[in-house]
């Protein structure tokens, strides 16, 4: 777990750029996760813990 955890944080820290119409654009991601059933027991809370 702390081995995505790191893979996640590196990923989303890297920056990521796209090209449309002979202009570049910059834009971040934001990640969340969760395990289940360590972080929730249904579907619903487990969306909210992986915020």
């Amino acid at each position: 777990m702390e081995e995505m955890k790191e893979s996640l944080i590196e990923f989303t820290k890297t920056p990521k750029t796209f090209s449309y119409k002979g202009q570049t654009y910059s834009f971040c991601i934001s990640l969340g996760y969760a395990k289940y059933p360590n972080n929730a027991i249904e579907r619903s809370l487990l969306m909210r813990c992986a915020m």
